[in-house]
């Protein structure tokens, strides 16, 4: 037991002689008024330091840098004028030169570029940009599935003018659209002025006399009509007699016909 209490003794005098480490203190730092935002003027300052961040907006293309961009531009242009388009007018207009651009040009199947002339031409595609070239046109064709308008208004600014004044002259028969009464497709008119109908028709229209709402089942079913008003169900139908079916004697096959001189008949 001695050992036990000196073993004891001689821990606890080795816990009283080991050093002791302090606790690390951290200061404070004092807030002020200003980055608390407390005082009267603290949130306004808050708002003033943070500034919103202005992203650079990207200035208006205009006709666009790109090779394509700049193409379809000039295709845009070609189309608005009916005639050709000097080299350098393009170029004032797209703000760029115009030379890198003609070879795409040239594929394009609407622009027809005059290299000696300098000069660049949108043509439609009948070629169409007067009235008599509209009649010539039509004149020629061998089908009377009609000419659609949009067709000949690419290009050309005053095809749907000329379309009415020449339907206003008897020269064409004009198929035009319900909801905007815009022309759709057109013929050519080679009967001249349209006729009216005769007057005897017209009296005959006028004199006839359509039966009253009560009277008119009873005149359709007199002339052997149905009323479209009366149900189908409610007619009667006339039942025919089912086909009776013969039956079809089926004799048997004779086989073995080969050993026939060689079997024996027991039918018999």
């Amino acid at each position: 037991m001695s050992s036990l209490n000196d073993q004891l003794n001689s821990f606890r005098a080795k816990v009283r002689n080991a050093p002791v480490l302090g606790k690390r203190i951290i200061p404070q730092v004092p807030q002020t008024e200003t980055s608390g935002g407390t005082g009267p003027d603290g949130g306004d300052a808050a708002k003033r330091r943070k500034t919103a961040v202005v992203y650079s907006q990207p200035a208006s293309a205009g006709t666009g840098l790109h090779r394509s961009t700049q193409l379809v531009h000039a295709i845009e242009y070609l189309r608005k004028h009916e005639q050709p388009i000097l080299f350098a007018d393009l170029e004032n207009y797209l703000s760029s030169p115009v030379q890198p651009l003609i070879p795409m040009l040239q594929q394009h199947r609407n622009v027809r570029v005059n290299l000696k002339d300098q000069t660049a031409t949108y043509v439609s595609k009948f070629d169409i940009y007067s009235a008599n070239d509209l009649l010539r046109f039509l004149k020629t064709q061998k089908s009377y599935q009609g000419t659609s308008v949009k067709d000949l208004k690419d290009g050309w600014s005053q095809a749907i003018p000329t379309i009415n004044r020449l339907e206003q002259e008897n020269k064409l028969l004009v198929l035009r659209n319900k909801k905007d009464n815009t022309p759709r497709l057109i013929w050519p008119n080679e009967a001249g002025p349209l006729s009216t109908i005769d007057q005897v028709f017209v009296d005959l229209w006028r004199t006839a006399k359509v039966p009253s709402s009560s009277d008119l089942p009873g005149t359709l079913e007199r002339v052997g009509l149905k009323p479209s008003s009366v149900d189908p169900s409610s007619i009667k139908q006339i039942k025919r007699a089912p086909e009776k079916k013969t039956k079809k004697n089926h004799r048997g096959k004779i086989t073995n016909t080969h050993l026939r001189g060689v079997l024996k008949d027991y039918s018999t």
